[in-house]
């Protein structure tokens, strides 16, 4: 019973690895926007958006990736880091956490707001490498030891 559930651990570990990049995204892009709405000249406990997107990424460092980087291993989950770029570009497109702006002339042809060829194609190549090292990679040994944890 303890080798099947350890031989699936592997799967936990890459749902909480996609789970935390989506939680840095999320958290630099608040960050990011604090920046923007010029938040810098508040005192820090007025800065909402940076304090979401510095707890975001605490979070993420703290809980989310130590328990994924302990049930899994790391030559399976170290591409999904990659996924935290293609987070960034999809919730930036999609105007969720950043004020999503009508560009004008000059930026329509030289700064896209919505991802374009080489964007798209950048997306692809990550999510082709994290699909052919999650399906070809390691998947754990069976090792009961990640399963002690001791809180």
């Amino acid at each position: 019973v303890e080798e099947a559930t350890t031989s699936h651990l592997w799967m936990i570990g890459v749902v909480l690895m996609l789970i935390g990049c989506a939680s840095s995204a999320t958290g630099l892009l608040f960050m990011k926007q604090s920046s923007v709405m010029g938040e810098g000249k508040k005192t820090l406990c007025r800065r909402w958006r940076w304090i979401t997107g510095f707890v975001l990424l605490v979070v993420n460092a703290i809980w989310i990736d130590i328990i994924a980087f302990s049930i899994t291993p790391m030559a399976l989950i170290a591409p999904f880091a990659g996924m935290t770029i293609v987070f960034t570009l999809l919730i930036s497109a999609t105007g969720c956490v950043t004020k999503r702006e009508v560009p004008s002339r000059w930026e329509a042809a030289y700064v896209r707001a919505i991802p374009g060829g080489r964007d798209l194609s950048g997306i692809l190549l990550v999510l082709l490498g994290v699909t052919l090292v999650s399906v070809f990679g390691p998947h754990g040994d069976g090792s009961p030891e990640a399963l002690h944890f001791s809180f």
